[in-house]
């Protein structure tokens, strides 16, 4: 799909609820269902709340948009621009779902039994996030944001890595939670497992920064080394940078990369097979003119 397409699609899911809304204004009761209770309580407000929360979509739509051009590790989104158009997409689904619910029970009460529908939905939400957090890159809005994480690039991977499978297994989990338990049961499952899936990558960052990789070195390693090896004096500001992929960056040389274990690791892999030719060097005397 190209960046224009998903655009428009990205547009259309956002203008979506307010569309909904619009169509079904005139026969809506003058008060409708606003919060559902785990007890069963249904609250109700002016129906004019709708509008608010339709606009929600285009809201969000707007801020993510923004975030990409606010954030200081903006260059790191082309490397997932595919995924954070998909966090997008499924972020709007989820609050057009929610739209469509509310507007059901206000037009006719007691269709759906929503406790179970949002269950369902979040679980399907949660799953696609768990299967997209290992693509994201490093950035200051999206994903596992420690100190740890935002330091090193292996850390911020390994961290994702980890997050992703646990946010995949509760949205896994919370589907038949939400065919087959009692709504109560289902929300208790969805707190316990929403707070293990957010806090143990956040400790695990803590651990990983402590047990690093085999074959990586510490930010304060690599300083050393380009103070002792580079070409030229690199400015101590370039050195206090926090990362080694921001160091590395500044320095705008395009031969000094840094990569990961499990980069360097893939770099040979990709370079790994078979080479087919012939070999011939070509050499000139000066004496004589001649090329052998």
């Amino acid at each position: 799909m190209t960046k224009k397409s998903t655009w428009i699609v990205l547009c259309l899911l956002a203008l979506a609820p307010v569309a909904l809304v619009a169509a079904c204004y005139g026969a809506l009761p003058d008060r409708v269902p606003t919060h559902w209770g785990l007890d069963g309580t249904v609250t109700y407000g002016p129906k004019a709340l709708l509008w608010l929360f339709a606009l929600l979509s285009p809201a969000l739509m707007a801020l993510l948009r923004l975030l990409p051009r606010l954030d200081p590790r903006r260059g790191n989104y082309a490397r997932f621009q595919r995924c954070y158009d998909g966090f997008c997409a499924a972020l709007l689904l989820f609050l057009l779902t929610l739209t469509a619910v509310t507007l059901v029970e206000a037009l006719r009460p007691g269709t759906l039994s929503v406790g179970r529908v949002v269950t369902l939905a979040l679980g399907v939400l949660l799953a696609f996030v768990g299967n997209r957090l290992p693509k994201v890159k490093s950035n200051f809005f999206l994903g596992f944001r420690t100190p740890w994480t935002l330091s090193d690039p292996d850390v911020w991977n390994r961290t994702h890595r980890a997050g992703g499978i646990l946010f995949f297994a509760l949205g896994a989990a919370l589907v038949p939670c939400g065919l087959f338990l009692p709504e109560q049961a289902a929300f208790g499952v969805l707190l316990a497992g929403v707070l293990a899936a957010a806090l143990t990558p956040v400790v695990l960052s803590y651990i990983t920064v402590l047990t690093p990789a085999a074959g990586a070195i510490t930010v304060e390693e690599a300083r050393d080394l380009l103070r002792e090896s580079y070409v030229d004096p690199i400015d101590e500001e370039i050195l206090a940078l926090p990362t080694i992929q921001e160091i590395t960056d500044a320095l705008g040389d395009p031969y000094t990369y840094y990569y990961t274990p499990d980069q360097y690791a893939q770099l040979w892999a990709d370079d790994e097979g078979e080479y087919a030719g012939i070999g011939i060097q070509i050499m000139g005397d000066y004496t004589t003119g001649l090329c052998t």
